[in-house]
């Protein structure tokens, strides 16, 4: 029998109170989560470690997450991650730019925690 793993998801989000808030939920639903801050950290992190799936907030500074997902999905080895996009506002036209590198899922924020976990548990059961 092979032991447990527990997925492991990165959360990249500019605001520490959301990061903390998910990361939370995550580990109350049995998950091993990583947090950063901004896009450049999330891309220095997955030069050297691939989650089983990111959550990548839409609007940060500096390196925004369309612009992280855009370079996810032109990455050899990444190509193929798990990635929700978390977005707090509403906008059609960056709505079509995410969806233009087709993530996984996508959450509004304030999400429902069932909302969140059952977005994590969809991309986690598909092939990656």
């Amino acid at each position: 029998m092979e032991p447990h793993t527990k997925p492991l998801i990165l959360v990249v989000d500019d605001n520490e109170t959301i990061r903390k808030l998910v990361s939370t939920i995550l580990v109350t639903y049995d998950m091993d989560v990583t947090s950063v801050g901004d896009g450049e950290q999330a891309l220095e992190y997955l030069q050297t470690r691939r989650p089983d799936l990111m959550l990548l907030d839409v609007s940060m500074p500096h390196l925004d997450g369309v612009e992280v997902l855009r370079q996810v999905r032109a990455h050899p080895s990444l190509h193929d991650l798990n990635v929700i996009m978390l977005t707090a506002v509403a906008n059609s036209a960056r709505f079509d730019e995410v969806h233009a590198y087709k993530p996984n899922g996508y959450l509004e924020k304030p999400f429902r925690i069932n909302d969140l976990i059952g977005a994590v548990r969809k991309a986690l059961s598909r092939p990656g």
